[in-house]
């Protein structure tokens, strides 16, 4: 009986830390000024895990453009060179990402540096899942 009961408790020591954590990266909106952008970073454990979720824009012609970047193509992004990303979604109004993502640090960045004169509003749910 000891036995089954240890391996039952062992079992669901399994299962419980086997269950998946979520972070949130932004939930319900945030303001970007034109030619800015606003960015949230995470670090991935060497279990590696996923950027999940759907954002909109709003203001102007309701466009924006959403980047997953390592923290060194960051540094690319801010200093207005090229950069490689993970994800990017090109100029758009709504989206929907799914993003699977290696052990590392990253951020996530709406970008709204096309944008002259026009401030954007992004709502949404997006969140790291480990």
């Amino acid at each position: 009986m000891k036995a089954f009961l240890l391996i039952f408790l062992l079992a669901a020591c399994s299962i419980v830390s086997a269950q998946s954590e979520t972070k949130s990266l932004i939930n319900g909106s945030v303001a970007i000024q034109a030619r800015g952008w606003w960015l949230n970073g995470f670090e991935v454990s060497e279990r590696g895990g996923a950027v999940v979720g759907r954002f909109r824009a709003e203001g102007g012609s309701n466009d924006i453009y959403c980047h997953v970047m390592d923290a060194d193509q960051y540094e690319n992004f801010k200093n207005g060179n090229e950069f490689v990303t993970f994800y990017s979604s090109g100029r758009v109004t709504v989206a929907n990402l799914n993003v699977r993502l290696p052990a590392g640090i990253y951020f996530l960045v709406f970008s709204n540096r096309h944008a002259v004169a026009t401030p954007k509003t992004i709502y949404g749910t997006i969140e790291l899942r480990r």
